[in-house]
């Protein structure tokens, strides 16, 4: 495995949400940008995303910021952002 190729971490961090083991979504995500040296914007919104889920509002709303800054076209962590300030 590539460990700068986010893939993987996003496909893991999923994977323990959908258990609800969201601490540990949390680490894979921080490790994934890490290794990847926060260049992943996908990392970046599914890490927003986890924050979101637990209710860490302003935490998510810095992680969408660094997935644009990541990728100013990544539409997905543009839409999550959305989302999150609309059920504000």
């Amino acid at each position: 495995m590539d460990p700068t190729d986010g893939r993987a971490y996003v496909s893991l961090g999923k994977h323990f949400l959908q258990q609800r083991r969201f601490d540990d979504a949390i680490k894979v995500y921080e490790d994934g940008c890490a290794a990847t040296q926060g260049q992943n914007p996908f990392i970046w919104q599914a890490w927003a995303t986890a924050e979101a889920k637990k209710g860490n509002i302003n935490s998510a709303r810095k992680l969408y910021n660094a997935a644009t800054v990541a990728s100013e076209s990544h539409v997905t962590a543009w839409h999550g952002w959305g989302m999150l300030e609309q059920r504000q």
